[in-house]
């Protein structure tokens, strides 16, 4: 059984190499290609992490706020979503939120119990955390988003990868929306 997996495997990867070196995804680039393309990127050479996400942000049309408390934390507004980034110029990673966007009353037992239950499912897939905090003083439970990435001024199409990345809390919020109503849908079943 286990020949058969390796040898399927060794059979698609070899299928794949076949058929991106056919369309010409093997051919390799000149040293003249690649400094062409290495002298379009923006120059971030020079930016640590922190003045990098803020001018990645900027680029991304996002409203950036200053923490009045933490010197690396930073408030943004991306496509409407509010976010929390945190970055430390002695790291390549940094760490963005998106906190507070759903929120359950604790004295809804079943509603508690879906949500913990959607986050539960929804973690096992995605590239972005689900986390819930229970606040007793109010007695609400609210949802929070995270993710931890890493951010180096060499890594090309950086505007794009963090696009990606804020869009991905976006994806993972729908989520966790559809998977609370199938949840609640199964129980009224």
């Amino acid at each position: 059984m286990e020949f058969f997996f390796v040898f399927a495997v060794v059979l698609f990867s070899c299928l794949g190499y076949y058929v991106g070196w056919k369309k010409g995804a093997g051919s390799v680039k000149s040293s003249a290609e690649l400094s062409q393309e290495k002298a379009s990127l923006p120059d971030y050479a020079n930016l640590k992490t922190k003045a990098l996400c803020l001018n990645l942000l900027a680029k991304l049309n996002c409203q950036v706020d200053s923490d009045a408390e933490s010197a690396e934390r930073f408030h943004f507004t991306y496509q409407g979503g509010q976010f929390v980034l945190s970055a430390d110029d002695d790291y390549l990673g940094f760490e963005i939120w998106s906190p507070f966007w759903y929120t359950a009353k604790v004295e809804d037992i079943d509603e508690v119990s879906r949500v913990r239950r959607a986050i539960n499912n929804v973690n096992q897939w995605t590239s972005v955390t689900l986390l819930y905090i229970i606040n007793q003083k109010t007695g609400e439970m609210y949802v929070h988003a995270k993710r931890l990435m890493i951010l180096s001024n060499q890594l090309p199409g950086m505007e794009n990868y963090l696009r990606s990345c804020l869009d991905m809390f976006f994806q993972t919020q729908r989520s966790f929306y559809m998977e609370l109503d199938k949840l609640a849908n199964k129980e009224h079943a």
